[in-house]
């Protein structure tokens, strides 16, 4: 299976995605793009924490809840915007209904998951504090405002997590994994 990150935009899908974008346009694709790639990148990162989580042996239920939680939401949220956009050119009223569940569901996982690293001492536990704390700043995050840059504190938790799982300093307390 191929999955196309630069959709060809000739196709009629495609035009009727950008029609029901209020600035159609290239910049608004990318824009677009942009999120849904984004989107990806987090629920890679939470599943390698979910799978951090499998490899210590503590936590496991608690992680897997948080991404099945997360990836739950997300696919709630690209289910509306997917009817809005091809099925209502743009104006679904009932749009509401998919991304206020949608976006708990995203912040719920996202929190059992700051649980998890809060409590099961594989990475560093201050990780674990800023991951809850900029999950519940990202309730207030607003990309049409300023208050986007609530998001930022949530990015830099993410590239934390990250780096400390690239360069396997995690196991503050975990047990070794198994064989």
């Amino acid at each position: 299976m191929v999955v196309m990150l630069y959709p060809n935009t000739q196709h009629s899908h495609w035009r009727r995605l950008r029609a029901a974008c209020p600035q159609s346009g290239p910049e608004s694709d990318k824009m677009g793009l942009r999120y849904i790639e984004a989107s990806l990148l987090t629920l890679i990162g939470v599943a390698g924490l979910t799978m951090l989580a499998r490899r210590s042996g503590g936590f496991t239920k608690l992680a897997n809840a948080g991404l099945i939680c997360a990836a739950a939401g997300f696919v709630w949220l690209f289910a509306g915007v997917l009817i809005q956009a091809l099925a209502f050119g743009g104006d679904f009223p009932w749009m509401p209904y998919f991304v206020i569940p949608g976006m708990l569901a995203v912040i719920a996982g996202l929190l059992l998951i700051g649980i998890f690293i809060f409590r099961s001492g594989v990475l560093p536990r201050w990780l674990g504090i800023l991951f809850i704390v900029s999950t519940i700043a990202l309730m207030a995050a607003n990309e049409q405002t300023a208050a986007v840059l609530l998001c930022i504190p949530f990015g830099l938790a993410m590239v934390a997590s990250g780096y400390f799982m690239w360069t396997g300093a995690t196991g503050y307390a975990a047990a070794p994994a198994r064989a």
